[in-house]
């Protein structure tokens, strides 16, 4: 259990740290993971109003009616869109590096 969770733990811990948004808006990325199948469902960036739970639950459940297989749902800590934009290729870099499969949600 732990070394499935681990990964993720990691990803998260790279990609979470906040920054003062300097254009006022906030913005972020989710990424859904399945484990077994090693897969991430990654989304693009977006505007973001809300938190991480309420924003991820959206992912969540898209997931969830489209029959995907997924274990957690992260939304890293909203930033300014310079910011937000390379904590997104650091994330695809990370996942790409595990050998996980990445499918873009848009």
């Amino acid at each position: 259990m732990v070394s499935r969770a681990l990964p993720a733990l990691v990803l998260f811990g790279v990609i979470a740290s906040s920054a003062a948004r300097a254009d006022g808006v906030d913005w972020r990325f989710c990424v859904a993971t399945d484990f077994a199948h090693r897969t991430a469902y990654l989304t693009n960036l977006f505007e973001s109003e809300g938190s991480a739970k309420a924003v991820g639950g959206i992912l969540g459940d898209v997931l969830t009616k489209s029959g995907a297989s997924f274990q957690n749902v992260q939304c890293p800590l909203p930033s300014d869109r310079l910011t937000s934009e390379g904590k997104l290729a650091t994330a695809r870099r990370f996942i790409k590096s595990l050998g996980y499969r990445i499918v873009a949600i848009k």
